[in-house]
């Protein structure tokens, strides 16, 4: 729809260019969204609507087996904007809502990643959010790889906790949430008395993160003194 207040003519097109792996509108809900394959570069545009609505760009995509996936959401500067700015909120949920992955992304943070997610064999949903105006696309992809040494997602209590061997080694990532904190919950079983050397090993992180805390906890949830017979490092 054009309105004006002049007769000077003017000039409109519509270009096209046929993209397969570009989000099509409308996918902004668990009902309308645009399926993703894993291992596949998906490009959308999730910007506010003229009339201060914000769009909202929604996929889906299934694990089939165990393993863990990568969410990565890719985007060019935006020089018009504020570069600390919110411009995009990326959620990553399951069938029933419960929340695996959270962040933002401003117009200075061009790459994101969610670290390894040990997400259990099921449907999952991707909401990108927008919360500026701004013509700049995005790209979302979310990687797959087969492995059953990782830490599988909810394993958030004590209740909930899953069960590892004694000295076989498990990977895991403590991923960022928006709507709870979460923590990983290992447990193992003790057929004689002894004592344990826990080892916890991890790439360099940046000084301004503060990494993670670790507790030993006894079958009925009291912290067990870590001490130099029950070593961590």
């Amino acid at each position: 729809c054009i309105s004006g207040f002049t007769e000077d003519k003017y000039n409109i097109m519509v270009g096209f260019a046929e993209n397969f792996y570009y989000e099509a509108e409308p996918n902004n809900t668990n009902t309308r969204y645009n399926e993703l394959p894993l291992g596949v570069t998906m490009n959308g545009s999730a910007s506010v609507l003229s009339g201060g609505e914000a769009d909202v760009d929604t996929y889906l995509f299934r694990i089939t087996e165990k393993g863990y996936t990568i969410l990565y959401f890719e985007h060019e500067n935006d020089d018009t904007n504020i570069k600390d700015n919110v411009a995009w909120r990326i959620t990553l949920t399951d069938e029933k809502g419960n929340e695996y992955f959270y962040t933002s992304s401003t117009m200075e943070k061009a790459m994101l990643n969610s670290g390894i997610m040990g997400l259990p064999e099921g449907y999952y949903y991707i909401t990108v959010s927008s919360h500026m105006y701004t013509n700049v696309s995005y790209s979302l992809n979310v990687s797959f790889t087969k492995d059953s040494a990782v830490e599988q997602e909810f394993n958030d209590t004590a209740e909930t906790a899953e069960k590892i061997a004694v000295n076989t080694e498990k990977v895991g990532s403590v991923t960022s949430r928006y709507s709870v904190a979460d923590r990983d919950y290992f447990a193992f079983t003790m057929n004689n008395d002894g004592f344990i050397v826990l080892d916890f090993i991890h790439e360099a992180v940046s000084e301004e993160k503060a990494g993670w805390n670790i507790s030993v906890l006894d079958a009925n949830g009291k912290e067990i003194p870590i001490t130099e017979r029950a070593l961590v490092r």
